[in-house]
């Protein structure tokens, strides 16, 4: 209890919300020995390890590449001097969530998992727009939050305007940027619905998010399925 109430007593950044919650430098020491132990365990010839994956990747921006190689030389397991453990902001994250549950008598969050038609696997994506992406913040929140998460079909798009890549105004790189010609899907793709909650709440969400599934029909298998 001790170490619980120290956790909620640290000082986080004042910008930090649903959205940014996964992106201020959570030092979770685990991820790199699970990631090696993985590529190992797959036995493939060439990418034995994080370091051989990162020699092998190709990455959108510097930052990503930097980030990665970064990784590769941190060979100490503990979270870096000024970076916040993730077990301890995973407890904070807990308490908050449950405590916004039992003020406001809430059973299960609901929110769409993509707010944009879908774009060309392997291609531009949509831009964010302050700090705000066309994927649900969510999937990685509740992956920080332990907590339960269903995905339910939502109805179908058909219609998409395709992001694209254009050079930068200084001409340095590539930049992301919403398409403006419109294009039909010769297949209309699915949408969904997250629905989640917090740490032992599975069963609440695994009800509503039947029952919605259950009276909209929007589940529909694939024909050769």
């Amino acid at each position: 209890m001790r170490w619980l109430c120290r956790c909620a007593r640290l000082r986080y950044p004042d910008k930090l919300n649903l959205r940014t919650i996964t992106r201020t430098g959570l030092a979770n020491p685990s991820t790199l020995l699970l990631t090696n132990q993985y590529l190992k365990a797959r036995g493939d010839e060439r990418i034995k390890d994080w370091a051989a994956w990162v020699a092998n990747a190709n990455f959108k921006t510097d930052e990503e590449r930097a980030r990665a190689v970064n990784a590769v030389a941190n060979k100490d397991p503990r979270p870096a001097q000024g970076a916040i453990p993730y077990l301890e902001m995973q407890s904070v994250l807990r308490m908050s969530v449950l405590k916004v549950m039992y003020e406001n008598k809430i059973d299960v969050f609901v929110n769409p998992e993509q707010t944009a038609p879908q774009y060309l696997l392997g291609g531009a994506a949509e831009p964010e727009v302050n700090g705000r992406g066309s994927n649900s913040c969510c999937e990685r929140f509740t992956a920080l939050l332990g907590g339960p998460e269903a995905d339910v079909p939502a109805g179908f798009n058909s219609i998409t305007f395709d992001p694209k890549y254009v050079l930068s105004p200084d001409k340095t790189r590539y930049i992301e940027v919403t398409g403006d010609v419109e294009s039909k899907m010769p297949h209309p793709m699915p949408v969904s619905l997250m629905f989640w909650a917090g740490p032992g709440y599975d069963a609440d969400v695994i009800k509503v998010a039947s029952a919605y599934e259950a009276a909209t029909h929007y589940r529909v298998p694939p024909p050769a399925f």
